[in-house]
């Protein structure tokens, strides 16, 4: 008998001819689950999908787009729009700090994605991110196949329910001193709003070799406020694969100075102490540390409180 192919419709839920519509993805509640590819995050039939040959730039302000594979890269030109159910793969990277979906401009009303898979299609050292920018929200989102999977940058990234995995580690990489790639899941760059809810984080999974982080944060193209990172799974795949779980730095261009606003990290789990290169689930500056919220982080094998 011949595999039904369900499809996402407008309301979010999973339809096919003659059949009920299976519940929505939108009554799950992120922090409560770990997500899984494919089952609670991304695109879980790619035969469903419409096929957008080359780059897909935004033409207006709200537009909407669904169950879409794209071929090239993603380019965010407008406020408001939104993603629903789309692969999203980027094609060949021009060029360093290439991401699958480019985000760079201000937006007043930040881009949605829903359900959607962002990919490194073509593994190159130049697929720098999945997704690189700022105010955008991601939820129940894959990501996978560049360096990093989110370079956030000045400002407004959220991602609830996601998973992050198979970051693609290159050496020789000449753009770095020590001639390896910086592998992170998500790199915030500076700035304020970063809220991190749900996710699941992997790293050194399909590449291993010395990962930095599984949430990597410094100061680079500005100060950094207001961070929350709540009940996600984090985890490295192996033993010496990852530096650390979490690493909250003072350096970069605006560093050293202590982060602002409110910095709460809550309720996540790792994968066990000997996991990690650090031996440390998190490291954090002692000024940061200072005034941050900090509790409840355990090791996922055990439940006992995990090292930051």
């Amino acid at each position: 008998m011949p595999g039904v192919l369900y499809r996402f419709n407008s309301a979010g839920q999973w339809v096919a001819p003659g059949r009920d519509p299976f519940a929505t993805r939108d009554a799950l509640t992120y922090g409560t689950y770990r997500p899984q590819a494919g089952i609670t995050a991304g695109v879980a039939n790619e035969e469903t999908l419409t096929l957008w040959e080359g780059d897909l730039t935004t033409q207006y302000a709200g537009q909407v787009f669904r169950n879409l594979r794209v071929t090239g890269r993603t380019k965010i030109r407008h406020d408001g729009c939104k993603f629903y159910y789309c692969k999203l793969e980027g094609g060949t990277p021009s060029g360093s700090s290439f991401g699958t979906v480019e985000a760079f401009q201000s937006r007043v009303t930040p881009t949605e994605f829903w359900d959607c898979t962002i990919v490194g299609s073509v593994q190159n050292i130049s697929n720098t991110n999945a997704i690189q920018g700022r105010d955008f929200t991601l939820y129940r989102c894959v990501l996978e196949g560049a360096v990093d999977g989110i370079g956030a940058q000045y400002a407004n990234v959220k991602v609830y329910g996601s998973v992050i995995r198979n970051t693609r580690f290159y050496s020789p990489d000449p753009g770095h001193s020590d001639n390896r790639t910086h592998n992170d899941g998500i790199q915030v760059h500076g700035g304020s709003g970063f809220i991190f809810v749900g996710n699941s984080i992997e790293m050194g999974q399909a590449s291993p070799g010395q990962h930095n982080a599984a949430i990597m944060l410094t100061q680079d193209v500005a100060a950094t406020s207001n961070v929350l990172i709540d009940r996600n799974w984090i985890y490295s795949i192996g033993t010496g694969y990852c530096q650390v779980g979490i690493n909250l730095s003072q350096t970069g261009s605006f560093g050293p100075g202590a982060y602002t606003g409110f910095v709460t990290i809550t309720s996540n789990r790792f994968s066990p102490a000997s996991t990690w290169i650090t031996g440390r689930a998190g490291l954090i500056d002692s000024a940061t540390k200072s005034m941050a919220t900090i509790s409840g982080n355990v090791y996922d094998n055990t439940g006992l409180a995990a090292l930051i």
